[in-house]
């Protein structure tokens, strides 16, 4: 056959793919999440917490820096978000001999600041089976680690800062291609 029918073979061979992953969005039995049973999340994942702050991108100048909790155990976990956002200031812990500045005050409701997600694989490949479409697919190994950021002044501009904390992180990384670094813009339902 041509090469203009191999989307036709292509959906051919997803056919039996396709007839699942339609079975399980239109059964919501066939689900197998907790959320649909009434179940709660595994309590074996242990977080520690520390307080820090940071300065919003869209934070009017009468607050000068947001107070939250973040995970140290993903500070502690990926090296590299020592030096590409505690160094430059963009998420500062509350330490000893350390304060939040004037003017800060706690995330209100309806704020999200930004946020980075790192992948770090371990090296490790296996073939999975999907519990919904039944294909086999690639799962890589690893553990992703996630902090919020904020901008290093006032003035910075969001884009700015999410392109230098990629940018940063990448880097840090030695810029492998392995390293998975995505962003999660800031987001305020409300004005403050």
């Amino acid at each position: 056959m041509t090469k203009r029918f191999g989307n036709v073979i292509k959906g051919a061979e997803e056919a039996a793919a396709l007839t699942n992953y339609l079975k399980y969005i239109s059964d919501p039995n066939s689900r197998q999440t907790k959320r649909q049973k009434g179940g709660t999340r595994d309590n074996a994942r242990v977080r520690s917490e520390e307080l820090g702050y940071l300065i919003a991108f869209s934070a009017p100048s009468s607050i000068s820096a947001f107070t939250l909790n973040f995970s140290k155990t993903s500070l502690e976990g990926f090296a590299g978000f020592q030096e590409a956002l505690v160094s430059t200031k963009r998420l500062t812990p509350i330490a000893a001999g350390v304060s939040a500045p004037n003017g800060s005050i706690p995330i209100p409701k309806g704020f999200r600041p930004a946020r980075t997600s790192v992948f770090v694989p371990n090296g490790s490949a296996e073939y999975v089976q999907s519990k919904i479409t039944k294909e086999y697919y690639l799962k890589y190994g690893g553990k992703s680690h996630s902090l919020p950021f904020g901008g290093i002044s006032a003035t910075e501009k969001q884009e700015d800062g999410e392109k230098a904390v990629k940018t940063a992180l990448i880097t840090v990384g030695g810029g492998k291609q392995y390293f998975r670094v995505s962003i999660t813009p800031e987001h305020a339902q409300t004005p403050f």
